[in-house]
């Protein structure tokens, strides 16, 4: 199923029995940013037009971003711990297909989404996506999240685990250029805390920001 054919029937069929939510790009999502996206959004399979899964996701707009990815979240189905759920849509079956897709996001989706609320819920909830030896993108998010938390001793201790790692893997193969982008972002960030905690907070303000306006929804926040 196209995002713009999800688009449409999501609006008609979803978005009346989900105060709280918009639609922009394909997307389902809450309007009320608060640092985070958190959406809805169709995947297609890639055997057949009408056969598609949805994926609901938390994205943390403070780590700039210029795509939306699925690190935080799951498909429908699987969020709960079961198989991941498919539909085959029709226009026959249109209705029966949405009132189903509707149930799982109450039961699954929403309680998910309300599991962060605050940058703190995130740390709480992905602190153990952190790997030991591994300078990724869990790694990064949580320390932003750690100083808008307002936890400054901790997040400065989680960069400079970052840093260390990130700085070993860029001489191991300084050809790949997310780890120099990660590695650049995570030093200002260190730098700005060390220096004045608020000029680190409004940097991540700003990416934030950044990020909104990347993908599109900078006219929702």
């Amino acid at each position: 199923m196209q995002g713009r054919i999800f688009h449409r029937l999501a609006k008609k069929h979803l978005l009346p029995h989900l105060p709280g939510f918009t639609a922009k790009k394909g997307l389902i999502y809450v309007a009320d940013f608060n640092y985070f996206l958190k959406g809805l959004a169709v995947d297609s399979s890639a055997f057949s037009k009408t056969t598609f899964t949805i994926w609901a996701f938390i994205l943390p707009l403070f780590v700039p971003k210029e795509y939306i990815s699925f690190t935080y979240g799951d498909r429908l189905g699987s969020l709960s711990g079961g198989g991941d759920k498919w539909w085959e849509y029709s226009s026959e079956n249109e209705e029966a297909i949405f009132k189903d897709i509707l149930s799982h996001i109450q039961i699954e989706a929403l309680p998910f989404f309300n599991e962060v609320v605050t940058p703190w819920d995130f740390w709480q909830k992905y602190k153990e996506k952190i790997k030991p030896n591994s300078g990724d993108y869990q790694r990064e998010a949580c320390a932003y999240a750690l100083v808008l938390a307002g936890e400054y001793e901790m997040a400065a201790t989680l960069l400079e685990e970052s840093i260390a790692v990130l700085e070993i893997a860029t001489k191991e193969d300084p050809t790949i250029p997310w780890i120099g982008w990660i590695l650049e972002r995570v030093r200002k960030i260190d730098s700005l805390l060390a220096e004045d905690p608020q000029k680190a907070v409004a940097q991540l303000d700003e990416w934030t920001q950044e990020t909104l306006k990347n993908l599109g929804l900078e006219a929702q926040a």
